[in-house]
């Protein structure tokens, strides 16, 4: 099992008609607590400005068996 922190910033109405595509952030963040990838999704947001976000937790468990769905958990 892998862990993964994933921040999408939100897209504008205007951003979606002209198909500008959805800036995010994948990073593994396995061996991290949930405090440390909560502080982890704080200092990205900060650095990159993300003003309105959608940031979840990726659990992905396709190492293991490929079968298995990957759980999302916002944060």
């Amino acid at each position: 099992m892998r862990i993964f922190l994933e921040i999408y910033q939100e897209q504008s109405e205007e951003d979606v008609a002209k198909a500008i595509p959805q800036q995010f952030i994948r990073i593994d963040v396995s061996e991290l607590s949930d405090e440390e990838i909560i502080s982890k999704k704080n200092e990205i947001v900060g650095l990159f400005g993300f003003r309105k976000y959608k940031a979840y937790k990726h659990i992905c468990y396709h190492d293991e068996n490929e079968l298995i769905p990957c759980e999302l958990e916002e944060i």
